[in-house]
């Protein structure tokens, strides 16, 4: 993004209003245990069609903001402080029979590893075809058609309807939970370390497949990542969080080129440079 293509952004975004944007997450704390509040402060928001990494080392919060927004927060966790805002509703007052209206619909979430979430002694197809048929209420027929649209939207043969999650690969899995998460168009895809697992070449493909959804749907994108290249190529704005905390949020290129935070300067000194000049 060059200077003047900034400072468009920038204005852009100084004069949205609440009600363009997607979603808005204000001073949140979520808390685990007996008081202990683990993520603090946390403030950012998101408009449609934008795309926000939140990077940061294992144990920094990323997934436990990432299960705030699906109200998912694992074991004992909660939201002592703060509000989430998604599309004008509060959705930290939401009850479980209101959150399924969200999940799968209006927000959509795809794994580290989507395999893992598949029933692995289920055909894809079945599985496929019951959770098409969950969301959208089409019968049989008419859900296995859509199977078929999906799977050639992320590039996959239809022939593996009628194969088993184990048999494919780390890329073919990745690229199935993403035709799962795009069932509904959602307004909003999470992305939790969605390329992680695999090479650098299926990387590269999962990455472009998913800003080419956002670019086509006008889906906003929160990719989870510790990788400080993919938040380059895919972002408009990151987010670096360390030990519970927001150590810097800006747009791309104020974050790549003028980091408020020690740790951001190190995460940026660590990504790998060719002859001698940076990879970002």
């Amino acid at each position: 993004m060059k200077n003047d293509e900034m400072n468009t952004y920038n204005e852009k975004v100084s004069t949205s209003t609440a009600v363009q944007e997607l979603l808005s997450v204000k001073d949140v704390d979520i808390t685990y245990g007996k008081g202990a509040v683990t993520i603090r402060d946390i403030s950012f928001s998101v408009q449609p069609g934008e795309v926000l990494a939140v990077v940061g080392e294992s144990g920094s919060g990323k997934t436990s903001i990432i299960r705030a927004l699906m109200g998912c927060i694992s074991g004992d966790g909660y939201i002592s402080k703060g509000r989430i805002q998604f599309d004008g509703t509060d959705i930290t007052s939401l009850t479980n029979e209101e959150w399924r209206k969200y999940r799968g619909s209006s927000i959509s979430i795809i794994f580290q590893d989507s395999g893992n979430a598949l029933d692995q002694i289920m055909t894809i197809g079945k599985q496929m075809v019951e959770h098409i048929h969950r969301l959208t209420g089409k019968c049989a027929e008419a859900a296995e058609e859509e199977a078929k649209r999906l799977l050639q939207l992320v590039s996959l043969p239809s022939d593996i309807l009628h194969r088993y999650p184990f048999e494919l690969s780390g890329g073919q899995r990745q690229r199935l939970g993403i035709a799962m998460a795009m069932t509904v168009t959602p307004k909003l895809l999470l992305a939790d370390e969605p390329t992680s697992a695999l090479d650098t070449t299926t990387q590269a493909q999962i990455v472009e497949e998913l800003l080419q959804l956002a670019k086509d749907n006008g889906t906003a994108i929160i990719v989870v990542t510790h990788n400080m290249g993919v938040a380059a190529h895919m972002a408009d704005r990151i987010m670096v969080m360390k030990e519970g905390r927001m150590v810097d949020y800006d747009v791309k290129n104020i974050v790549l080129t003028e980091p408020k935070s020690v740790y951001t300067k190190k995460l940026l000194a660590a990504v790998p440079s060719l002859y001698g000049s940076r990879y970002i």
